[in-house]
């Protein structure tokens, strides 16, 4: 799926460029700031999160740890929180 393909690029050129303020950052977030409960995850949702592996995951977390240290990212703590509970719920269930 083309989601998998390009997700590692938008990490990659975030970092490199240091730029958080990227729409396409913004749209990763908001696609994981999400309800602590899996069931209410829609299908585009699921459809694409849920075919990364876990280490994929973990990179993903990494990226919004560092995210959370910039002091200009934009993101309040609650939104990073949620996402990182909602890659944290991806991991488990993929288990």
């Amino acid at each position: 799926m083309a989601f998998c393909y390009y997700l590692p690029g938008v990490l990659k050129c975030s970092m490199e460029e240091r730029a958080p303020s990227l729409i396409v950052v913004h749209s990763v977030i908001s696609m994981l700031d999400r309800s602590p409960n899996p069931e209410w995850w829609d299908d585009f949702f699921r459809n694409r999160w849920t075919l990364l592996t876990n280490k994929e995951c973990t990179v993903v977390q990494e990226w919004l740890f560092w995210i959370n240290s910039l002091n200009d990212s934009g993101f309040d703590e609650t939104t990073i929180e949620r996402s990182l509970d909602t890659l944290q719920l991806l991991i488990r269930s993929s288990r």
